[in-house]
């Protein structure tokens, strides 16, 4: 990705609620049992494809280490970032 030409690849299809309506009220005509399923820590199970860094947060003090001279390199995807949702989304397609 290059600055200022790829940081608008961010999108991450996701279903629109009279979607889900209509599926539920179908479920319910026909009597089908529904289920609800949730990702644990969903985001941080994506790798990230490119090379990221971010500074040390506040309260990180081990010997040797300054936020002056040091930085943590990330490895998978975390909450909160501009691509999380498309990160993830890649991830399980």
């Amino acid at each position: 990705m290059l600055k200022g030409i790829h940081y608008n690849e961010t999108y991450s299809p996701v279903v629109a609620w009279p979607t889900i309506w209509i599926f539920l009220i179908i479920a319910t005509i026909n009597k089908w049992t529904t289920i609800q399923l949730d990702f644990i820590m969903a985001y941080t199970q994506a790798t990230i494809n490119k090379t990221t860094y971010m500074e040390l947060s506040p309260g990180i003090n081990f010997p040797g280490l300054s936020k002056h001279t040091h930085c943590l390199k990330i490895l998978k995807n975390l909450h909160g970032g501009k691509e999380s949702g498309r990160t993830w989304f890649k991830h399980l397609r």
